[in-house]
């Protein structure tokens, strides 16, 4: 799959990055308006005063956070009041919602022993993170620790560097990270579910962006510090939680310790340091790019352990892995959905700006809209309790089109069983007396369809797409694509 095969290593040192911002600063980019909200004095709340008072004495310890020190004795906290306050459901959900930094500590630093040997890698990743401190002046003193807490040096016995992948994988992912999830999903889901349907609270948004007491710095405008949460909501952040965990009980059961050193060959392959050498010569003779589709494979070939199953062969252990992912992206569907109908019917469409997540913004997201989450939803859940596909009309391809999810979810010995074998040929990127339009005033012309993928040793790419043969292919693809209820499975097929 193209993320997996191609940028894993970046992917892994933006794990613990990206899963905090994506649930924190994600939201609040989601409920961003340039229009001047109507100020919430108060918002309409279902949470009694006992309550709202420790979540105000929560909010009020996190934002006077200054270093990670302070973070850390935060979580114990935060977990010793969780534990003291079953009853207390909202005490639960922001319990749950930190809950993953505690075993993130020092992830980002960590992980230097797998990214540094990709010199594109490591200078994508320091830039990154040079970037969100950087823009430290657009955030406050908690938000900075935190960052802090992610990508300094740990304190022992958590120091140790990965030395590869594999190690990732093997003892940290498995052992830590997939442990601490599972409890986190488990707690959100039951504590959500425990709501009553007309449940809201008062938000401070403030949690998002940051706020300097002791200089009064705001980084949000007044009028949007309090925000209304509804209990749909709490579906979109269980769902987020429960996408990443399914994606890493999939990448536990393969084997991406070269991806390393296909990027550093493909570097070296697509000649990008000596590009611009070549465009600045482009007037004398045309540059050789090997940057098509069929480079990336034919580098790819070389590296067959990457996408091999660990153990070389796949067991009970594997499957029960698989199962479990595709469990997870199934229940992804369903609390998306649930978190959508829930939250337009639990909101106030005529003061959408009070919300931490907009009605009318929920409303009018094309890939959420309700038929296609509701389609979506019959797609993932047929294949996951029958095991069969699901035929479903496109109204762009004008035609019926037939998929099955499960075929992700199974285990293959190799994932590059699924990459493309066969590319258009014909014309070259190199000088050929058919690339030149005036050969005596040395103009050229590339063939911008070379290395296009025409042929894969699969195209039903494991039962995905049953219907898909490589002289229909891209016809399905294009159906594939173009539907709402499956154009995100669409963008995970490797090379396309």
């Amino acid at each position: 799959m193209k993320n997996i095969f191609t940028y894993i290593t970046i992917a892994v040192v933006f794990t613990a990055l990206g899963y905090f911002i994506s649930q924190q600063v994600g939201t609040e980019s989601s409920s961003w308006s340039s229009q001047s909200p109507k100020k919430v004095e108060r918002a309409i709340s279902s949470v009694d005063a006992d309550e709202q008072k420790m979540i105000d004495e929560i909010t009020d310890s996190i934002l006077a956070i200054k270093n990670k020190e302070q973070l850390k004795e935060s979580l114990v906290a935060l977990k010793g009041k969780a534990e003291a306050n079953k009853d207390k459901k909202l005490v639960q959900i922001y319990y749950y919602a930190l809950k993953p930094l505690e075993v993130m500590e020092g992830l980002v630093w960590r992980l230097r022993g797998v990214v540094e040997s990709c010199q594109v890698c490591h200078i994508s990743a320091l830039n990154f993170i040079r970037s969100l401190f950087y823009k430290d002046y657009m955030y406050g003193p908690h938000v900075k620790a935190i960052l802090e807490y992610l990508v300094e040096p740990p304190a022992e016995p958590n120091g140790k560097l990965f030395t590869s992948v594999s190690d990732l994988q093997e003892n940290y992912i498995r052992p830590v990270l997939i442990d601490n999830l599972e409890k986190t999903i488990k707690g959100l889901e039951t504590t959500v579910g425990q709501l009553d349907d007309n449940f809201s609270f008062r938000f401070d948004n403030r949690l998002l962006t940051g706020y300097d007491a002791s200089t009064g710095k705001r980084f949000i405008s007044e009028a949007k510090v309090d925000k209304i949460v509804v209990k749909g909501n709490f579906y979109y952040m269980l769902a987020r939680r429960e996408r990443f965990l399914g994606f890493l009980y999939f990448f536990i059961n393969y084997n991406f310790d070269s991806v390393n050193k296909y990027i550093n060959s493909v570097i070296v392959r697509t000649k990008v340091n000596t590009i611009l050498g070549d465009i600045l010569s482009i007037g004398e003779k045309p540059g050789v790019v090997n940057n098509t589709t069929m480079d990336f494979v034919e580098v790819l070939k070389k590296y067959p352990s990457i996408g091999r199953v660990f153990g070389n062969k796949c067991t009970a252990w594997h499957d029960k892995n698989l199962r479990r992912s595709f469990e997870l992206y199934r229940n992804v569907q369903i609390h998306r959905l649930a978190g959508l109908k829930m939250s337009l019917a639990q909101s106030d469409m005529n003061n959408s700006e009070a919300y931490l997540l907009r009605p009318k913004v929920l409303a009018s997201n094309e890939e959420d809209f309700e038929n296609a989450l509701e389609e979506r939803v019959k797609i993932w859940n047929t294949a996951f309790v029958e095991g069969r596909s699901v035929e479903i009309t496109n109204l762009v391809a004008a035609g019926q089109l037939r998929v099955n999810p499960g075929a992700f979810f199974k285990c293959y010995s190799n994932l590059q069983q699924f990459v493309p074998f066969t590319a258009k040929e014909g014309g070259t990127d190199h000088v050929t007396d058919g690339n030149y339009i005036d050969k005596a005033k040395k103009v050229w012309r590339w063939d911008y369809l070379r290395g296009r993928p025409v042929k894969f040793k699969d195209p039903k790419f494991g039962g995905l797409l049953p219907d898909a043969t490589n002289e229909n292919f891209y016809e399905i693809y294009r159906s594939f694509r173009t539907n709402p209820a499956t154009r995100r499975m669409a963008t995970v097929l490797p090379f396309l």
